[in-house]
């Protein structure tokens, strides 16, 4: 059956006037946890940890009800006798999933960090700053890792049959920590002959950043052979040794990558990389082509469905 444009609205309206009521019910409740969380938040970081958890967590639950009908026999029989098709059907999803469903949610609730703000730095008169989402490294890594997020468990969601939002979680957390495994390995396969003082082509840096030692005489007399010790320091200011060894340190291996001088216990130094453009485009388009990796996989598991 090909796409048609009116079947297509038809089912999107269909989809709204069946679950209404419950998609209301679920966004004031939202609204009020959200709200009871950001009025008891000042600081700036756990504002905007706040609004990406609830984020992430909110849009995880909506979107593994979207497609949850073809999980049960009696409702999926229902559904798949509509006459519409598995690609009307996965376009919808992705319509509620990942424009309607975020742009409610901003909307409704960063009105709530602003009246958040307003309540403890203006009513209460805390030390309270408002959080800024303009930081686009940070930023645009959250919102790509949102959409990823999305297809995944649209796809879940017609993969299993029961428990679907615990079999995704469990599925999504095994997949996390598998590929931070693999980052380190990337990395240093990556970084293997990358020397931070000499780079080669493409490669940037950031001057190193230093950790330096003060010892500074205590005034006063003391028992403790531990503080005496201690106190019998003189002030030597401080000193910086570079030592051309170096550690590659946790990153990520289309990104940034740090590396350590060998010598961790007193002086040490810190050189940030970053991996040669290319690198970085070709990692970066990976992660962007999941997204619609996992909703050709969705449709593909609907069309199943249909013709099982």
């Amino acid at each position: 059956m090909a796409f048609s444009l009116t079947r297509f609205l038809y089912l999107f309206k269909l989809q709204w006037a069946e679950n209404k009521k419950s998609y209301l019910y679920g966004l004031l409740a939202l609204v009020g946890i959200m709200a009871a969380v950001l009025f008891n938040v000042s600081e700036r970081n756990v504002q905007g940890g706040v609004f990406f958890a609830g984020l992430f967590s909110s849009a995880f639950i909506f979107t593994s009800s979207l497609l949850s009908r073809f999980a049960n026999k009696t409702q999926a029989i229902s559904a798949l006798m509509l006459p519409v098709s598995a690609l009307e059907k996965t376009a919808v999803a992705v319509i509620y999933s990942m424009i309607i469903f975020p742009l409610l949610y901003v909307v409704l609730i960063y009105p709530l960090v602003l009246l958040a703000y307003y309540y403890h730095w203006i009513v209460k008169g805390d030390l309270c700053l408002l959080y800024s989402y303009n930081t686009l490294n940070n930023t645009g890594v959250l919102v790509l890792l949102f959409f990823i997020s999305q297809a995944f468990t649209l796809y879940c969601s017609v993969v299993f049959s029961r428990f679907i939002m615990v079999k995704t979680a469990v599925l999504a957390c095994l997949i996390y920590f598998g590929v931070f495994l693999l980052n380190q390995e990337v990395s240093t396969l990556l970084f293997k002959d990358v020397n931070p003082t000499v780079l080669p082509k493409g490669y940037t840096s950031r001057p190193p950043e230093t950790v330096t030692i003060s010892n500074f005489k205590h005034i006063g007399a003391s028992n403790n052979p531990i503080r005496s010790a201690h106190d019998s320091l003189l002030n030597t200011g401080t000193k910086t040794v570079a030592i051309p060894q170096f550690e590659i340190g946790p990153s990520t291996p289309y990104g940034t990558q740090y590396f350590l001088s060998a010598n961790r216990k007193r002086n040490t130094l810190r050189w940030t990389v970053e991996q040669t453009v290319t690198v970085q485009h070709c990692f970066f388009a990976f992660h962007f082509m999941l997204i619609p990796l996992f909703c050709w996989l969705t449709f593909l598991r609907l069309k199943e469905k249909f013709l099982a």
